[in-house]
């Protein structure tokens, strides 16, 4: 249908390469070659659609690189790779896809291993499996997201499964499901709109290790949050010896400033090993 090298920009970037293949019988739709080459980002798909029935029969896709405009000069992503698939009706296709990427590197910390599969129906609900390894520790989450809401733009997500490991072996896992919800609310401010984060209580248990966070963000005016510690040192993320206090932590963050107090009583004191 069409090949070629467009000169239009994108996001000030030039696109590198286009190309697009395919046959139109009057009713099926069968794309043969989606090709586009475009600030460090390679993406291809090939599939069919049903125009009259409203339905995409099978579509495929690959992607490799990160464009240019989603990089920053902190953190860099290597090695990143993707593919899924489409079909169903138009207005409700089930999907699949795979993320990987082998190394993102963030300062201070070791590189972080990335992989995460989803698939659902919609954008209502889907399901997700994610993990990440870094130096020693490894993270597994699974859980469910979707969009939907009192508004167009919420977004909500479950996580029902989060283990922590370290040399192999699990050192603590998730006591009970846990809630994020990203929602659009309007504000007063110069900004006509704000964006809201909650997390209700999440907390790991192990043996030795207890970890719990809950919290609302209303970027960019105020936040608040709860985190305790105990068990738990910081230096498997990162490549030093830093590492935070042993034993638990609350701390509180208010507009523009951040209070921490130790939580008295119990393991406060007394720390634990790393984990």
């Amino acid at each position: 249908m069409a090949t070629g090298r467009p000169e239009r920009q994108g996001v000030g970037e030039p696109v590198e390469h286009f190309e697009l293949t395919g046959r139109f019988d009057g009713r099926i739709l069968n794309l043969q070659t989606a090709r586009v080459e475009w600030a460090g980002l390679r993406f291809e798909a090939a599939g069919s659609a049903d125009l009259e029935t409203g339905a995409v029969r099978e579509l495929s896709w690959t992607s490799t690189g990160l464009p240019a405009f989603a990089r920053t000069g902190a953190v860099t992503v290597e090695g990143l790779e993707g593919e899924g698939r489409l079909a169903g009706a138009f207005t409700n296709l089930t999907h699949a896809m795979t993320l990987f990427a082998s190394a993102v590197r963030v300062p201070g910390l070791h590189p972080i291993a990335m992989r995460l599969q989803a698939d659902g129906t919609g954008l209502e609900r889907g399901a997700f499996a994610a993990t990440m390894k870094a130096g020693e520790v490894a993270l597994s989450f699974t859980g469910s997201a979707g969009w939907g809401g009192d508004g167009a733009t919420d977004a909500k997500a479950e996580l029902t499964g989060l283990s922590w490991h370290r040399d192999g072996q699990e050192r603590a896992r998730l006591e009970s499901p846990a809630q994020i919800r990203v929602s659009s609310v309007r504000d007063d401010g110069p900004d006509a709109t704000a964006w809201r984060v909650q997390l209700s209580a999440l907390r790991l248990r192990g043996s030795e290790t207890e970890l719990g966070v809950e919290g609302e963000v209303e970027w960019p005016g105020r936040g608040r949050f709860e985190l305790d510690l105990a068990g738990c040192r910081w230096r498997m993320w990162r490549n030093g010896s830093r590492r935070c206090r042993r034993g638990s932590r609350r701390c509180r963050c208010r507009p523009g400033r951040m209070d921490q107090r130790p939580v008295g009583g119990g393991r406060g004191g007394q720390g634990g090993p790393a984990v």
